[in-house]
């Protein structure tokens, strides 16, 4: 093999050299910079001080590489970023960030949408992503977060997606985010939500007052009680209410039916007892009440009792069924028997 064939291309060469640095000094150098978008190429290394010289930067995104902070850091958040006080996009989600979000952050004022999801940045709720008066959108997912979710959060009246799921959040939904008007989405799954109370859940009547929210999930957190009757009364936008693996008893209000646009609603590895009600003629007869003159019993069927019952307002004959959620099977028993109840033709 000759000597100029043993040799790299040059081209090669370069590609290993930027293999093996973080992003270049020289990006400072472009000050005229607004949006700089360089996520999904593999970057390693460390964030550039001097990348807060871009001043004029609206846009950084970053995510989806293996980058950290600088080396007298040791790979914690870059409280550089703090000085790109014209920035309004940052994500920097699926990097290798650690430690505490930096009280620089507050400086950027101007910020809509924080991405920071999956690294292992740490702390309790970053004290200055409260203090951003323009936050519309709020990434901060698989984290290592701890402490209670902060009532300031709810002065973020611009906000649209709340998602912090997948972290070590304990206390409770504030309240108080019912005055966030515009949400669409509350995402907070997988945490330690819930004091083991049995007032749990009455943050619900708090979020009635979002009339735009499209989703809501509270999945595998530690909330008890009952679901309250005010669930029924949230958005008709709401497309997505999932309250599954929690221990939540009681009944789902038959008025939940006001929820016209919800296309996934899961209440599975919960205590309730789901109530199915039918009558033998469905045709001009009024909403039937919950109350019954007799019932006869019916016992081992799966996954639930069957009850033979009368309704003392008109004599009529129905039929009740009482699921035992917690059993395994039971959440597609109910679904199966509601697609076969929905073919049915009365004569």
């Amino acid at each position: 093999m000759s000597p100029e064939t043993q040799k790299s291309h040059p081209f090669e060469s370069q590609r290993a050299e930027a293999g093996r640095k973080c992003l270049p000094q020289q990006l400072s150098r472009l000050s005229r910079l607004q949006n700089l978008n360089l996520s999904l190429n593999y970057l390693t290394g460390e964030i550039p001080v001097n990348l807060s010289h871009c001043v004029k930067l609206k846009s950084l995104v970053l995510e989806h590489n293996t980058l950290v902070g600088n080396n007298n850091q040791a790979g914690l958040f870059p409280g550089s970023i703090g000085n790109l006080t014209s920035l309004e996009e940052l994500y920097l989600s699926y990097n290798n960030l650690e430690g505490q979000v930096p009280a620089s952050l507050a400086r950027l004022t101007k910020l809509r949408i924080p991405g920071l999801s999956v690294n292992s940045l740490s702390g309790e709720f970053p004290p200055p992503l409260q203090l951003l008066p323009n936050l519309q959108i709020l990434y901060l997912a698989k984290c290592q977060f701890i402490g209670s979710i902060p009532s300031s959060l709810a002065n973020a009246s611009k906000s649209l997606e709340l998602d912090f799921p997948i972290n070590n959040f304990t206390g409770n939904i504030p309240k108080g985010f019912g005055n966030l008007r515009n949400l669409l989405w509350l995402n907070v799954w997988s945490n330690q939500f819930g004091h083991g109370k049995h007032d749990d859940l009455d943050f619900v009547n708090s979020l009635t007052n979002c009339r735009s929210l499209q989703m809501l999930h509270f999945r595998d957190n530690q909330f008890v009680g009952t679901l309250p009757h005010s669930a029924v009364n949230l958005s008709t936008q709401l497309q997505s209410l999932l309250f599954y693996g929690n221990r939540i008893s009681g009944s789902i209000p038959k008025e939940i039916s006001n929820l016209v646009n919800l296309n996934l609603f899961k209440l599975s590895n919960n205590n309730l007892t789901v109530f199915l009600y039918w009558r033998r003629n469905l045709k001009d007869q009024p909403a039937p009440e919950y109350r019954f003159k007799s019932a006869r019993f019916y016992p081992n069927i799966s996954f639930g009792t069957v009850y033979k019952g009368t309704f003392a307002s008109d004599g009529t004959v129905i039929a009740v069924k009482v699921l035992k959620l917690q059993h395994e099977g039971a959440s597609k028993s109910f679904l199966a028997e509601c697609q076969a109840l929905g073919n049915i033709r009365h004569q």
